[in-house]
């Protein structure tokens, strides 16, 4: 039987400190995550290979994971687009917390091209510095984006759905770009703000805590979780379960270590 099931994002703090002019930013497109097979490397090569000539490099911040066949994602991507790996997609050591929110705050725009992702907070963080995002569908975090108002988004496996989005903000005008880095900072103010998120929380508790039925708690659930004062035996615990379960157990332990 499907169940209804209730998401609360996580809560979060716009910057303070006012997005930067678009005049200001450094002409890049950045990524802040790991150079992994599920974060999309491969399908933002394919889309750096189709596009044309006036879209704004990409740099790739973040730590090198294990691709197959004993080879890294980042040497996979070198050996298999060589024009591209290192030259308009430009992989980049990880970084502190501190250096990717400046990264995040200064770049052109912020790249999520996941294939699949959860709720990926660099999507809020991107949104939070005033930076507009480029944001697979693929992510969960992508329902943050409103397509043309915040950011853009695309379908995970849209090749040249993501050539063009990343060529619409290289060249987006000042005027419109500044609107979209507001709407940014909006999102995370209007959507995600702790007193918003608590007051939707204290909602589903109560909720759910008036749907629930008492029940009396297992006796040896409540050993362990009851807070107390007095230890207890691991004797008293056993003492509480049926000598059938326990017996079984011997004979199974015993079994496994006579195999060893």
């Amino acid at each position: 039987m499907p169940k209804e099931v209730s998401f609360s994002p996580p809560a979060f703090d716009p910057d303070p400190a006012p997005p930067l002019p678009a005049a200001k930013r450094r002409p890049f497109g950045v990524v802040t995550g790991r150079i992994q097979i599920w974060k999309g490397p491969i399908v933002l090569c394919k889309a750096m290979s189709v596009a044309g000539k006036n879209l704004l490099p990409v740099e790739w911040y973040g730590r090198d994971f294990s691709y197959k066949d004993g080879i890294s994602m980042s040497r996979y991507l070198k050996e298999n687009f060589p024009a591209i790996w290192g030259k308009t997609v430009i992989p980049k050591p990880a970084v502190t917390l501190e250096q990717a929110h400046r990264l995040q705050k200064d770049a052109r725009f912020g790249l999520i091209c996941s294939t699949w992702d959860m709720f990926n907070f660099t999507v809020a963080e991107f949104l939070a510095a005033g930076t507009p995002v480029i944001c697979s569908e693929g992510a969960g975090a992508s329902e943050l984006v409103r397509h043309g108002v915040n950011g853009l988004k695309c379908s995970p496996d849209d090749i040249a759905g993501l050539a063009n989005c990343i060529g619409i903000l290289s060249t987006m005008d000042e005027r419109t770009y500044e609107n979209m880095a507001k709407a940014a900072i909006e999102t995370i103010t209007n959507d995600l703000s702790p007193s918003a998120i608590i007051a939707r929380n204290l909602e589903y508790y109560h909720s759910v805590a008036g749907k629930s039925e008492n029940m009396s708690a297992n006796d040896f659930l409540r050993h362990i979780y009851e807070p107390s004062e007095r230890q207890i035996p691991v004797a008293e615990i056993l003492d509480t379960q049926p000598l059938e379960k326990l017996f079984k157990y011997i004979v199974k332990r015993a079994i496994s270590r006579a195999r060893k």
